[in-house]
């Protein structure tokens, strides 16, 4: 069964969820990372394969702006560190997603944030390692702030893309990042 969730940070810096159990909606406390406290979401999502369950990430950024995540393996709920970027800081979140290469492959979990260098960078999951991935910015103009990200599917039997929409600083034009596949 699918089961909403909703993911909010509360007044003391702890991530909570509502849920839904099929007949009432419950809170969860999730706490924070041992030693940091919340201080955005990234944003949430959900991965699961063709023929498993489905399984909730909630990406946050703490108080020491690393991203954290809050998953679900089945039974308990865990916090995992997604470490720093190489020589960089993050400034700013920008939205998370989901990416499906074939219709009958999993989900892979994504999360995009932007650094204080004006560059944007992915956290992606390749099926059994966490990956960064420097997207850096429009030709000339540093990324402003995010607008939001999506997965586009052109066909039925079509790789899923993602396409990154951010503003940049000198003009506010809106710009979009988006995978080629061949």
């Amino acid at each position: 069964m699918k089961r909403p969730y909703t993911f909010v940070i509360g007044d003391d810096s702890k991530l909570y969820a509502n849920w839904w159990d099929g007949s009432q909606w419950h809170w969860a406390d999730h706490g924070a990372p041992s030693g940091r406290w919340v201080r955005e979401g990234v944003g949430v999502v959900v991965q699961d394969s063709p023929n498993g369950p489905e399984r909730p990430y909630a990406f946050v950024l703490t108080d020491d702006f690393r991203p954290w995540c809050s998953w679900w393996d089945g039974s308990t709920w865990h916090w995992s560190q997604h470490g720093a970027l190489p020589s960089r800081t993050i400034s700013r979140r920008l939205g998370a997603i989901t990416v499906r290469d074939t219709p009958s492959a999993f989900d892979r979990p994504s999360a995009y944030v932007i650094t204080a260098d004006s560059h944007m960078w992915c956290r992606w999951w390749d099926g059994g390692v966490w990956h960064w991935a420097d997207h850096g910015t429009p030709p000339g103009q540093p990324v402003k702030k995010g607008a939001g990200v999506i997965t586009v599917q052109e066909t039925p039997s079509a790789a899923q893309r993602p396409y990154v929409f951010i503003q940049i600083t000198d003009d506010s034009e809106l710009w979009v990042n988006w995978l080629s596949v061949p």
